[in-house]
């Protein structure tokens, strides 16, 4: 399934805060954090079926959300700094 793979990837952790002064306290949450490849857009939208690319979904890609503001979306392969 070489064909399948792609540079884009979901991380799942797990965030934990611990305190023992002056009360002790612990919580922890999971998060998750998603690796875009922006060449990968169209490639995703095609083959997830939750994933959507300038379109509304489960998980969703908007160009217009992302760059400078008052101009042309991102484009893809161009960084977001």
């Amino acid at each position: 399934m070489e064909g399948r793979r792609f540079a884009s990837g979901l991380y799942v952790g797990t965030v934990m805060h611990h305190r023992v002064k002056p009360v002790r306290h612990r919580l922890s949450y999971r998060v998750f954090s998603l690796l875009t490849d922006l060449d990968e857009l169209p490639r995703l939208d095609r083959d997830l079926r939750l994933f959507a690319h300038n379109r509304f979904g489960l998980i969703g890609f908007n160009d217009g959300d992302f760059g400078p503001l008052g101009e042309s979306p991102l484009p893809p392969g161009r960084g977001l700094g």
